[in-house]
């Protein structure tokens, strides 16, 4: 028996592939410009296709189960939590990775409904109907697991004949007999309403209880709290008259805090007006702590190189300009913390 094995990418590959028994050999490899092209594929009996790499995707899930049912009907949610394709609008295949009594470590290849099937009529005009469309990725992944690898999209030159003559010699991977259908659908929807609501009445009745025991203590704490409130005024305005000990002491305290200069010599206004004449396109600060004594400024930047700017045009306006801290953000960006003393003479 011949097989044609169909990689589509910037041009069409196929590998003629003899199988005899328990023996799989390379016949032979044709390429072609595209699908339009294809001739001389007279003795094949049979064609399975590659997904295309710019339409597929991986994800590695982690689930709490081993049940192998219950993985197929939670995994389009899962996925659809990670991405924007919606449960009905994906086809997708899994291989189980890791997995022991309590959890199973699951690789999942997906791609959009719509692609595979634009794929599969591009390959019906080519006069090609595939009895299988898989993916070597998946055995190249399993075959050195790493999340390095989930990344990549080519599979090297030296190992991709070995995974692609394990892949023939397999058939657990089949995106044309796995998706999600409508009574599927239904049936799982039903089933995470019927949970859903248990869960929210569970809920409902722990969030009332604890309510209830919390409001009680609450009110409690705010008795003693009043109490030691009305204690802590009178000993600290032994002559006044305790009628709203909160309101008295915020109204104290204001009048008290009037008389303090909180920032010695410093005026705020000329402060921000001088970090204002340095901005850089790329550089954020949403936070400015002033003390008497240094300048706090805290923010975000996409290129650390851009530091290095700011603080040489912040020495033009301070005496001293310190790169306390930064630190690296998931999304590429920077978060820095700037220490300032000390300004210079009017400008």
């Amino acid at each position: 028996m011949k097989i044609g094995f169909i990689e589509i990418n910037h041009n069409v590959k196929i590998t003629v592939i003899k199988k005899e028994k328990n023996k799989i050999t390379i016949e032979n490899e044709l390429f072609y410009k595209s699908l339009k092209e294809i001739t001389n594929l007279k003795g094949i009996n049979h064609f399975i296709i590659n997904v295309p790499d710019n339409i597929l995707n991986f994800r590695l899930l982690e689930l709490p189960f081993n049940d192998k049912k219950r993985i197929r009907e939670i995994i389009p949610y899962e996925l659809a939590n990670m991405t924007l394709i919606k449960p009905d609008e994906m086809v997708f295949e899994t291989k189980i990775i890791k997995s022991n009594k309590e959890t199973q470590k699951v690789l999942v290849g997906f791609l959009k409904k719509k692609e595979l099937e634009k794929l599969l009529e591009k390959l019906k005009k080519a006069n090609i109907i595939p009895e299988r469309v898989t993916s070597i990725m998946f055995n190249y992944i399993d075959n050195k697991f790493d999340n390095h690898t989930l990344l990549l999209k080519d599979i090297p030159v030296s190992d991709k004949k070995k995974f692609l003559i394990k892949e023939v010699s397999s058939s657990e991977i089949n995106f044309l007999s796995h998706g999600i259908s409508k009574k599927e659908k239904s049936e799982l929807k039903f089933k995470l309403f019927e949970r859903l609501m248990i869960f929210f009445i569970v809920m409902f009745l722990i969030i009332g209880i604890n309510l209830t025991i919390y409001l009680y203590k609450q009110k409690k704490y705010i008795h003693g709290l009043n109490q030691r409130l009305i204690q802590i005024y009178t000993d600290v305005f032994p002559s006044s008259k305790v009628v709203a000990p909160v309101y008295q002491m915020k109204a104290a305290l204001k009048e008290i805090k009037g008389q303090l200069k909180i920032i010695e010599g410093s005026n705020v206004l000329d402060i921000l007006l001088r970090l204002s004449r340095h901005s850089i396109n790329n550089v954020i600060v949403n936070n400015v702590e002033i003390y008497p004594d240094r300048i706090i400024l805290k923010g975000e930047t996409s290129e650390i190189k851009s530091l290095e700017l700011i603080k040489s045009k912040l020495k033009k306006e301070f005496q001293e300009v310190k790169l306390v801290n930064t630190e690296k953000l998931s999304h590429g960006s920077f978060r820095f913390t700037i220490e300032l003393k000390g300004k210079k003479d009017e400008i």
